[in-house]
C-alpha cells in the first residue's frame, strides 16, 4: 500500500488519477488532494439536474463526473479530499463506509473536533455535515475505492449557489442528491491551524493507521498517462453530461418579452429524441426544434445552434441557451 503525494488541482486530472491508481496498485493507496472550484456529480446522476449552469459558467466553476455513485459535491481550495483504496475484505459486505471514515473521524477527534458518522455515510459535527463520502467497487482487482470531502474553509455560499436541485425541470430515475446543512471545520477548532497543517496531520494519521511504508510522487510517465485519461474521458461532455440516464425536461422561459414553454424527451447518451417549444416567434423556434432533434443535450451543442440562428457572435453562452437547461 502506498501514500501518493498529489500537488495537482485540476479536477479532471485528479479524478483520472484515482482511476489510474486503481489499475496500477492492487494493494491499495491513500491520496490527499484538492481541486480548483468544481462541481463533482456522482456516476449515476443527471448532471444537468444538479447544477445551476448559468452560475457555474459565470463563476468559472468546472463540472465533472466521478466513477463512484452518491450525490453531488463542491470542491474548492478550502476543501480537502481524501481517497483510500483497500482490498475487498468481505465478499458479503462490499460497501463498508466505516472501515474508511473511522480513521478520519479519529484524526478529527484528536484535534478536538467532535465528529461522528451519520446515517447517510457522511461525517457530521452536531447537525452540520463536514464530509460527504462515496465508494466504488473496482471488480478487476477486488479493490474498494472510498473518497470523501473535508470542508475545512470552503466558500459555502459558492457551494450553495453552484449546486441547485432542478428536479422540477427534470423527470428521471437518476440518483438525486440529498441536501444537508453544511459547515466548515476551521471555525470549530479550539486552536486555529492552516489547511496545510490540517492536511499534514491527517496524512501522518492515515499513514500510521494503515501501516504505510512507501510515500511517493507521480513519475513523469504516470503523469503523462493520467493526463491522457483526463483528456479522453474526464474532460469530455460525453462523460460529464452524456452518462446521465434518459429524462424528460419541462421549463417555462421568456424571450423577446414573451412567455414560452419547452418540452424535451432525452434518451441515454443525451440524445434529444423529441422537442416541442411553445412561443409566438414560430419562425425561430420551428428552426430550433428541427435542428435540435437528434442532437446531444450538451450546453455547447445547444448554444452553437441557437447562436447560429440568432446571429449571436458573443463568446459567452447566449441567454436563450439557458432556457434549455
Amino acid at each position: 500500500m502506498i501514500f501518493v503525494i498529489n500537488p495537482y488541482t485540476n479536477p479532471y486530472f485528479n479524478l483520472a488519477a484515482e482511476e489510474f491508481l486503481l489499475n496500477q496498485f492492487s494493494q491499495g493507496f491513500v491520496m490527499l488532494w484538492q481541486n480548483d472550484n468544481t462541481v463533482v456529480v456522482g456516476k449515476h446522476q443527471n448532471a444537468l439536474a444538479e447544477i445551476d449552469l448559468r452560475y457555474i459558467n459565470k463563476n468559472n466553476i468546472k463540472l465533472t463526473r466521478r466513477i463512484s455513485g452518491g450525490g453531488t459535491v463542491f470542491h474548492d481550495k478550502g476543501n480537502l479530499n481524501f481517497s483510500i483504496a483497500l482490498p475487498l475484505k468481505n465478499e458479503s459486505k462490499i460497501i463498508d463506509f466505516r472501515r474508511f471514515i473511522d480513521p478520519v473521524i479519529e484524526y478529527l477527534n484528536s484535534i478536538h473536533i467532535n465528529a461522528e458518522a451519520s446515517g447517510r455515510n457522511d461525517i457530521i459535527v452536531g447537525n452540520l455535515k463536514i464530509s460527504g463520502n462515496a465508494e466504488h467497487h473496482f471488480r478487476k482487482e477486488k479493490l474498494i475505492l472510498h473518497h470523501g470531502t473535508l470542508l475545512f474553509d470552503s466558500d459555502l455560499e459558492n457551494l450553495g449557489n453552484a449546486i441547485r436541485n432542478l428536479h422540477n425541470k427534470y423527470s428521471d430515475l437518476a440518483v438525486q442528491s440529498i441536501r444537508s446543512s453544511v459547515g466548515n471545520i476551521r471555525p470549530m477548532l479550539n486552536q486555529d491551524m492552516s489547511l496545510e497543517s490540517f492536511a499534514n496531520g491527517l496524512s501522518k494519521h492515515l499513514i500510521n493507521h494503515f501501516g504505510i511504508t512507501q510515500i511517493r510522487d507521480f513519475t513523469c510517465d504516470e503523469t503523462d498517462q493520467i493526463e491522457a485519461l483526463a483528456v479522453t474521458k474526464f474532460e469530455k461532455d460525453e462523460w460529464n453530461y452524456g452518462y446521465s440516464p434518459a429524462y424528460i425536461f419541462n421549463s417555462d422561459f421568456e424571450y423577446e418579452h414573451k412567455q414560452g414553454k419547452i418540452y424535451m424527451e432525452v434518451e441515454r447518451e443525451s440524445i434529444i429524441k423529441k422537442i416541442k417549444i411553445e412561443h409566438p416567434n414560430r419562425i425561430l423556434f420551428d428552426q430550433i426544434e428541427t435542428l435540435l432533434v437528434g442532437q446531444k443535450h450538451f450546453p455547447n451543442r445547444v448554444d452553437h445552434i441557437i447562436k447560429h440562428l440568432t446571429h449571436n457572435h458573443s463568446h459567452e453562452m447566449a441567454n436563450l441557451t439557458y432556457s434549455f437547461f
